[in-house]
């Protein structure tokens, strides 16, 4: 009989070790816990540690010193809100800050309303407060393409779909995702638009997220003009509305079939004047010169060039992106991700989106930081 271990061998060097630490008590813990409606005021905006909180900084310090972690730690991420920050550096940052020398203080003295001195970042690790990126991916809705490519797939070779743009039920679908992301509060949460530079999805991405009815003469641009794309659409407007950019990299598989070729940027800026054209790196020419009509283009290159899309997502300062783009792109992006999931989370991120489906993934900037011996781990005591 086959001898099976209980136990999971790993090569060191792919072993990680991390430290997790809840904040100590907050401000808003207390009232919190008092009464839970207190987690709505704005008297809690960006909690600071209580007096208390800070007593359990100085044992978990006292812990970590005591124990080896704190000469084992090779960096510090912190949650970028007040509560965190001060946990962090008071645990993890050096002793007394002496004013004057080289390098400047984890925190300055009484930072965050506290009563406690500056601390110093003098030999101390780095500290890294971070965010992730939030993202909104939609594909668009029906085009006329789609409706014909079911019923004949050789459909898709015709001029007839060149560009192609949404139908009436296209456009059923775009309302109700601008009602679904208007319940849910997406739309006041999106700090940009990014919209592959294909008519289809130009339609769905001004419709789900543009303003409501387009006032003529008002010093905005409309982002839509009427019956842009043969639609019978009324124009939509910019109005107090997130930016919009399009680009080609996250458009549908290129090459061969006409309806993925886009127009010229000279026609699209007039139909959508308020939409973003000019990232000169990403919407390369006016005409289009990266689709091919002999040429189509690999799964494996639309997935290289899905990865790269969302690494230059990943650089931008805004945390919560809705991203309007293909199924082909999505499936074969996507599944360049999740390979560390477990199966069911892995189908889940990379399956075949719906026209007009919406979903709502964090891009997460991995780092792997060198291995470290098994943690020793601190109950949390309020007091000694």
């Amino acid at each position: 009989m086959e001898a099976k271990p209980s136990q999971g061998l790993y090569p060191l060097h792919r072993c990680k070790t991390i430290h997790l630490v809840r904040h100590a008590q907050g401000v808003h813990n207390v009232e919190g816990e008092k009464n839970h409606d207190a987690y709505f005021s704005e008297d809690l905006f960006d909690a600071h540690l209580t007096p208390l909180g800070w007593q359990q900084v100085d044992n978990l310090r006292k812990h970590v010193k005591a124990s080896g972690i704190s000469n084992r730690i090779e960096l510090v991420v912190v949650s970028s809100l007040l509560r965190t920050l001060q946990t962090a550096v008071g645990t993890f940052g050096g002793e007394g800050y002496i004013d004057g020398v080289d390098a400047p203080p984890l925190m300055k003295a009484g930072a965050g309303g506290s009563d406690r001195p500056a601390i110093s970042s003098l030999n101390r690790t780095p500290f890294i407060a971070v965010e992730s990126c939030r993202e909104h991916l939609v594909r668009h809705a029906q085009g006329v393409h789609n409706v014909e490519g079911e019923k004949n797939h050789d459909a898709y070779f015709s001029e007839d779909l060149f560009d192609a743009h949404l139908t009436p039920l296209g456009w059923q679908q775009v309302d109700n995702l601008r009602k679904h992301v208007k319940a849910s509060g997406i739309s006041n949460r999106i700090e940009l638009v990014v919209v592959s530079s294909l008519l289809r999805t130009l339609q769905t991405a001004v419709g789900t997220f543009g303003g409501e009815g387009y006032i003529d003469g008002v010093d905005a641009p409309p982002l839509m003009k009427a019956g842009a794309g043969g639609s019978d659409r009324p124009a939509i407007s910019s109005l107090n509305r997130t930016p919009f950019i399009a680009v080609e990299s996250c458009r549908e598989h290129l090459g061969v079939h006409p309806c993925d070729r886009r127009s010229s940027i000279t026609k699209y800026s007039e139909l959508f004047p308020a939409v973003d054209f000019s990232l000169a790196s990403l919407v390369e020419t006016d005409e289009d010169v990266l689709w091919k009509p002999d040429i189509r283009e690999e799964d494996k290159d639309i997935a290289a060039r899905g990865v790269k899309f969302m690494n230059w997502l990943s650089t931008r300062k805004e945390k919560e992106i809705a991203v309007v783009t293909h199924s082909g792109f999505l499936y074969h992006t996507l599944n360049s991700f999740g390979n560390d999931c477990v199966p069911s989370v892995k189908s889940e991120i990379s399956s075949h989106f719906a026209n007009c489906e919406l979903r709502s993934v964090v891009l997460v900037d991995k780092c792997m930081i060198g291995s470290d011996p098994p943690v020793t781990n601190y109950p949390g005591r309020s007091s000694e």
